[in-house]
């Protein structure tokens, strides 16, 4: 971003001036073939996973192979994994306060 406000990068980002391509046309790459391939190409809007993120969750694991059990649905693991990937966990961790990432 560079010292560009958050105004002038949404501006930026919202006419398709981009460092790579405007962000519509990369969008389109993809869900054009999640037409064609869905089998190979898995697309879903934003606001979808907002609205069911539990069975969006269970979509994403099925379609890389590795379907939720009957266990983990009953020890709520669907909902922990949630958790664990929610912005309010993701923004508070270490490496966002020190941006020294822990190797152990």
């Amino acid at each position: 971003m560079g010292s560009n406000s958050i105004e002038e990068t949404f501006d930026k980002f919202y006419r398709g001036v981009n460092v790579c391509e405007p962000v519509w046309d990369h969008a389109l790459g993809y869900w054009k073939p999640s037409l064609e391939n869905p089998e190979r190409v898995l697309f879903f809007k934003y606001e979808e996973l907002k609205a069911d993120p539990r069975n969006r969750l269970r979509r994403i694991a099925d379609f890389i192979g590795c379907p939720t059990s009957m266990e983990e649905e009953m020890f709520d693991l669907v909902d922990e994994i949630l958790e664990l990937c929610s912005f309010d966990h993701l923004s508070n961790l270490e490496v966002n306060r020190t941006g020294i990432i822990g190797l152990k």
